[in-house]
């Protein structure tokens, strides 16, 4: 499943993901889709009347969450969604098509822990009720 879906991702890639830091790394022989994890969950959105890419978004980050606290490790592979989503691969794993992937999660035991990432102020915009735009941006941190 990891070869195909990495063949499809390279064939299809979009030229702004092209420049992407990590398209090299999907070129390379060794470069595993799914990062080599033991279990791969993929959540998929039924189609209902309110907002199931929302709902199954927030799942997805609750996923991520309850296993970083049972000491396992979590990647969301959103570059595979689309694979995903394409019928043959739906069918093959037994999904109805009118179902949407939201995200492929590669679950598994960390070699070990990344240092944290550089952090970015956040932009926090204000604005008037009574005017249509934002009156301002400030950048503040905590």
């Amino acid at each position: 499943m990891a070869i195909r879906a990495k063949q499809y991702m390279l064939a299809t890639l979009p030229g702004a993901i092209a420049m992407h830091r990590r398209a090299d790394a999907l070129a390379d022989p060794d470069f595993h889709a799914f990062n080599h994890a033991p279990m791969l969950v993929v959540v998929y959105a039924k189609p209902v009347f309110y907002d199931p890419i929302g709902d199954c978004s927030m799942a997805v980050q609750n996923l991520l969450l309850a296993a970083h606290g049972l000491g396992l490790g979590a990647c969301p592979i959103g570059s595979a969604r689309i694979w995903f989503n394409l019928s043959d691969v739906k069918h093959g794993l037994g999904i109805t098509n009118s179902y949407t992937a939201v995200m492929p999660i590669a679950v598994g035991w960390p070699k070990g822990r990344p240092a944290a990432p550089s952090r970015q102020e956040p932009e926090i915009l204000t604005w008037d009720e009574d005017a249509a735009e934002p009156v301002g941006a400030t950048a503040q941190s905590d």
